[in-house]
């Protein structure tokens, strides 16, 4: 794999166990508003950070994609190659 595929398998599901940690814990402090915005939106900022960081890993290092996007064989509609 090149770096930016270990980077990229890295932080997804990283930014994702961060949105759903932020979210089960949020859930029980619901009574006190300020703790309960203070924490989701820190969740949010986190996952949101590394999901564009992975997003920048691969605009930065990815090749170009080679052979067909999309193919639709009954009109004969493709994309790409």
């Amino acid at each position: 794999m090149t770096h930016w595929t270990t980077l990229v398998a890295d932080f997804l599901p990283l930014a994702f166990a961060v949105r759903l940690g932020s979210v089960a814990i949020s859930l029980p402090l619901a009574g006190r508003s300020r703790w309960c915005r203070a924490l989701a939106f820190s969740g949010s900022a986190v996952a949101s950070a590394l999901t564009g960081t992975a997003a920048l890993a691969v605009v930065s290092g990815g090749g170009p994609l080679q052979g067909a996007l999309l193919s639709h064989t009954a009109s004969g509609l493709s994309f790409g190659s």
